[in-house]
C-alpha cells in the first residue's frame, strides 16, 4: 500500500552475519550516510575476522541440537 502512494520501503531480514552486513550498507546508501554505514560494515568485517581467528584455536565439538513442533521447541 506504501510503494503503491509512492512512498519508498525497505524490507529487510537478515539472516546471518552476511545479510545483516548488507542491510547495513542499503540502509546506508537509502539514507545517504554511505560513508557511515561503510565504516560500519567495515567493523562488522572486522569483528568477524577476529571471531573466526579466535574460534579455530578452540576444539571442535558435536552437538544435537533437537526442534520439534507441537509445542515448537
Amino acid at each position: 500500500a506504501l510503494s503503491a502512494r509512492g512512498i519508498g520501503v525497505r524490507s529487510h531480514f537478515p539472516r546471518d552475519v552476511a545479510g545483516a552486513r548488507a542491510m547495513v550498507e542499503d540502509l546506508g546508501a537509502v539514507l545517504g550516510c554511505a560513508a557511515a554505514s561503510e565504516a560500519l560494515a567495515a567493523e562488522i568485517d572486522a569483528e568477524l575476522a577476529a571471531t573466526r581467528a579466535r574460534a579455530a584455536s578452540l576444539p571442535r565439538r558435536k552437538i544435537a541440537y533437537l526442534i520439534w513442533r507441537r509445542p515448537w521447541m
